[in-house]
């Protein structure tokens, strides 16, 4: 077992063993140098997988690698379970010298046919020693989005299977505790105890490279740095898989070059100044605007991309401000209830583009006063209806930005999501630090302010309603001493006319009469109505 074949049967086998449950999961193992022979079709039986693979004693001619890939991912289009994560793992110890097929094409078709279905897929490349063009793999893995692995020593194969097993154990969301491979930690038992307890069924396939060179016998270095190495490149490079359904690695690179307007060249996707975090996904959150406004706003600046329905185009656009929907007032945490929603709220900004990665193509602002539009009722919308989203429908008018991204004005969208655009560099500097001393010192003015302004406030409103008080009472104070006046005055009437006057008894009857004969025909009225 001292060949590179050998390490390759060996380290496959550890994988089979603790990654497939028998009776649940589906394997398929296939071989390639010039052509692709399969030597196991998907099966339940685990010892099926093992008898095939212990099979394998023969290593001849050519590398087939670019045409098998294709032909394995084929086997999974045709045969495999759709409900079910499909995992592709290749091994390989030199570069393709047979292939009908280009390195770009292979890409290409592996980027299409494998990333369709819905749920995860995982394609793994791992190149062996020196014979292994490492910086055309890393292409072809950034143009196929899938994860490309590269060890010199055939001996440290099964630590890479080892950490591919992590990768997809830890995707299909179980707990893996103190499972690491950094701080060698890790063991195949740990990976095989937290596998058995998910209830994910998988469809995995082991593609072998069988060429010649695999004939070779191996000489361990025993070097404790290479094996770190290999330890941190498999990290770093599983680490460089995109969480998304319709962007990959090599869209994501593009992008991050639009926006900081890199010239030459773009970006490769482990190089990248932006962190993409995946904040809302329109199949797993729901295409509703409000679904959108509730993921989405105030997370600074975002990328939107698109799947329209039908024809498959990808477009989007990039906003460097932030999405917003509630329009907050100033005063709100003194004045409870002062806020409304902003409906088609105009936001300017110079730097917010559009795009097609279908055509390649980027359309900037033109009209920046309208670049980003906030609004309730709609989902990221970018200009005067250059791209708008709206549930789940889309509308593009060529109004702000440059160029139209997609001839149509109106179209359904099969998926969209968004990304925060998380810049990675420091931006300390002498200019951002006075800049920050102003800024500390107009909040602390502002503060003042707050709370001159809070206690001029509530100063005048409580002397507002002390004097509404006092003139309220005060009024109807001499109301009722003006009626009481009134009333004595009229009663005592008589009185003061018997004393004053000296008149007659009658007179004063008469008198009485003449003052409350009205008053008692009002009453009388009264109660008979």
């Amino acid at each position: 077992m001292d060949t590179q074949i050998g390490c390759a049967i060996k380290a496959s086998n550890e994988l089979v063993k603790n990654l497939h449950r028998d009776g649940f999961d589906r394997g398929c193992i296939a071989t390639f140098n010039d052509y692709m022979t399969v030597r196991q079709t998907f099966t339940k039986n685990k010892a099926s997988l093992h008898r095939s693979l212990n099979g394998i004693n023969n290593a001849k001619n050519g590398t087939r690698l670019y045409d098998s890939i294709v032909d394995v991912i084929q086997i999974f289009r045709n045969r495999g379970d759709v409900s079910r994560p499909w995992i592709l793992v290749v091994v390989t110890d030199g570069d393709d010298n047979i292939s009908s097929r280009s390195l770009h094409k292979c890409a290409q078709e592996t980027s299409s046919l494998f990333t369709t279905k819905e749920s995860n897929n995982f394609l793994f490349l791992v190149g062996v020693g020196d014979g292994v063009n490492s910086e055309k793999m890393n292409e072809m893995a950034s143009a196929g989005n899938f994860i490309y692995i590269h060890a010199k020593d055939f001996f440290l194969l099964e630590l890479i299977f080892l950490k591919i097993a992590n990768k997809i154990t830890t995707s299909l969301s179980l707990s893996l505790g103190n499972l690491t491979v950094g701080d060698h930690s890790a063991s195949w038992a740990e990976v095989q105890r937290h596998r058995n307890l998910s209830k994910v069924a998988i469809d995995y396939a082991l593609l072998i490279d069988v060429s010649a060179s695999m004939n070779s016998r191996v000489i361990s270095s025993n070097s404790v740095t290479n094996l770190n190495s290999v330890i941190t490149h498999a990290t770093r490079a599983i680490g460089q898989s995109f969480d998304s359904r319709i962007i990959n690695t090599t869209n994501v690179a593009l992008l991050a070059s639009w926006i900081d307007k890199k010239r030459g060249n773009p970006y490769n996707f482990s190089d990248l100044p932006f962190e993409f975090k995946l904040i809302h996904r329109a199949s797993r959150d729901g295409f509703g605007n409000d679904k959108f406004h509730n993921n989405c706003d105030n997370k600074g600046p975002t990328i939107v991309v698109i799947k329209v329905k039908y024809s498959g185009e990808i477009i989007g656009g990039y906003n460097p401000l932030e999405w917003r929907c509630v329009k907050i007032n100033e005063w709100s945490t003194l004045l409870p209830n002062n806020h409304d929603f902003y409906i088609d709220q105009q936001r300017r900004t110079s730097k917010s583009f559009i795009f097609s990665l279908t055509n390649q193509t980027i359309s900037r602002v033109t009209l920046n006063n309208d670049a980003i539009i906030w609004s309730r009722n709609k989902g990221p919308c970018f200009g005067l209806q250059d791209l708008c989203i709206t549930n789940n429908f889309g509308k593009s008018e060529q109004r702000s930005y440059e160029n139209r991204i997609i001839n149509k004005k109106n179209f359904e969208i099969e998926e969209y999501e968004v990304f925060q655009a998380i810049d990675k560099r420091p931006r300390f500097s002498i200019f951002y630090f006075i800049f920050m001393i102003f800024m500390g010192i107009f909040k602390i003015i502002k503060f003042i302010f707050m709370r001159l302004f809070l206690g001029i406030y509530w100063t005048c409103y409580i002397v507002y309603w002390i004097i509404y008080w006092i003139t309220y009472w005060t009024v109807i104070t001499l109301i009722c001493v003006a009626g009481i006046g009134l009333i004595v005055s009229i009663l005592a009437l008589p009185i003061i006319l018997y004393l004053y006057l000296e008149a007659e008894i009658a007179w004063v009857i008469l008198s009485a009469l003449f003052i409350y004969a009205p008053i008692l025909g009002l009453i009388g009225e009264y109660l008979v109505i």
